[in-house]
């Protein structure tokens, strides 16, 4: 016999957020070049580091205003290989910023944010490190929804027949997951969602002494929008923790049409694209139930 009790209606909180990401080239920079240099790295919360090259510590560190110093020490005519892993060490020793030479390579380091959130770009002086954004950070509540969400994630199988067995399977495999779509009614229509989700198709300006113009434009065809995609969460309303989350591990969204009316309230329907993070464990890299957010991960 079933229980009333495990019968439940859960209204849910709808975000959207990832940890920002780059790539760190160090293929073409050589120990002398970099030495004295450096590139800036953020946090979400806004607080900056930089990163100082100093080979053999005979640079001048540059201390740019307004940022924490990290250290980058390496021996004489170090290789790029060599500078990229001290620069990888250096960064993950620091809270907040996790590193990594990637997989496969030996002088291109990824860089992790531990927090959710949007971070300012790298920059700085080291010209000849290639700095490349993998992820956008991301931390948006979608704020107030309507009507029931479907997030259908259905597994693909293949059933495979044989001459002699005719249209009886012989065997079922898996080949991946039917492409889900997830569509979500936004009812809180501020200026900054609706930039959230438009600029992925365009961008914005500003004119000479004028102000700020963003929508979708022609500009982004044939552009990736992979590094805009993001964790879609749904998170229940009076959740204490994020044990019960549902979890959309990559979803890219594609605003789909936005009413306006005078009677009804304003509302912009959005429709999440959703694929599987390779980066995450594989047992649920594609939609994940619990914390996807804990230490350890």
């Amino acid at each position: 016999m079933g229980s009333a009790a495990n019968i439940k209606t859960v209204p849910r909180k709808v975000l959207w957020m990832i940890e920002a990401q780059e790539c760190y080239d160090f293929s073409s920079a050589t120990a002398s070049g970099l030495g004295g240099q450096y590139v800036s790295i953020y946090l979400p919360d806004g607080t900056g580091f930089y990163t100082f090259f100093d080979e053999n510590n005979t640079d001048t560190d540059p201390a740019p205003g307004g940022l924490t110093l990290i250290s980058v020490d390496y021996a004489a005519s170090a290789t790029p290989a060599a500078i990229a892993t001290a620069f990888a060490a250096a960064v993950q020793a620091t809270s907040g910023l996790t590193a990594a030479v990637v997989s496969g390579t030996t002088t291109t380091v990824r860089v992790y944010r531990d927090a959710v959130g949007s971070v300012t770009a790298s920059a700085g002086t080291a010209t000849s490190v290639v700095i490349s954004v993998e992820r956008l950070g991301k931390n948006v509540d979608l704020g107030l929804t309507e009507g029931d969400i479907d997030a259908g994630f259905a597994p693909s199988i293949l059933d495979v027949t044989a001459h002699q067995t005719g249209t009886v399977p012989v065997a079922s495999v898996g080949i991946g997951f039917e492409a889900a779509e997830i569509e979500v009614v936004l009812l809180e229509t501020e200026t900054s969602k609706l930039k959230e989700f438009y600029t992925l198709y365009g961008g914005a300006f500003t004119p000479g002494g004028g102000t700020e113009i963003f929508g979708m434009g022609t500009g982004f065809l044939g552009a990736s929008i992979d590094i805009s995609a993001a964790r879609l969460v749904f998170k229940p309303v009076n959740a204490v923790d994020n044990s019960e989350n549902i979890n959309c591990m990559l979803a890219t969204p594609v605003p789909s049409s936005f009413l306006m009316s005078g009677e009804n309230p304003q509302k912009l329907t959005v429709t999440f694209k959703c694929k599987a993070d390779t980066t995450f464990n594989s047992n649920a890299n594609y939609v994940a139930y619990g914390d996807i957010f804990q230490a350890g991960l």
